[in-house]
């Protein structure tokens, strides 16, 4: 049976360096030789080190904003890929530079108050309504009823697609 290993202060100090930079428990506990139950145990017991390993998340998590943030803004250069073949001009790969609409929208979100998604309240039951609550309720269900059919109002169907003649 393996000897346990002893949780010292370079063990630690290792351990909180690789989890600010990787985010990862697995990895920092592997790079600090411990096992990962004492790390836990230890976070769970020495507030000195559950806020060294707080801290080291935030750093990790700072990195990753950094990286979705220059995705985001500055982009990445991917090869322009045209019928499954790499597109070459004067003997180079051409690059196009690509940015991410998705970084971007969580990044306002995550730093922008009027970018944050809305948690509306939750319907209320007919039985909780008002009386004025309960008749605007059933005006707004008849109007999408005489709607119904296609999001597209009087036109019901659209034809992507020729019918074949047959």
């Amino acid at each position: 049976m393996a000897r346990p290993v002893r949780f010292t202060r370079e063990r630690r100090d290792v351990f909180l360096r690789a989890l600010a930079s990787t985010g990862n428990v697995s990895a920092a506990v592997t790079v600090a030789n411990i096992a990962r139950q004492t790390a836990y145990e230890r976070r769970s017991t020495d507030q000195t080190f559950a806020q060294g390993w707080a801290e080291a998340m935030e750093e990790a998590t700072d990195v990753l904003e950094a990286e979705a943030r220059r995705r985001a803004v500055e982009g990445v250069q991917e090869p322009l890929i045209v019928g499954g073949k790499l597109v070459e001009r004067d003997g180079k790969v051409v690059m196009l530079r690509r940015y991410s609409d998705q970084l971007l929208i969580v990044l306002l979100r995550a730093h922008s108050q009027k970018f944050k998604t809305s948690q509306s309240a939750p319907p209320l039951m007919p039985w909780e309504m008002s009386d004025e609550q309960l008749a605007e309720a059933i005006e707004q269900c008849e109007a999408r009823a005489q709607n119904r059919g296609s999001a597209l109002g009087d036109r019901r169907h659209l034809r992507l697609v020729p019918k074949p003649d047959k």
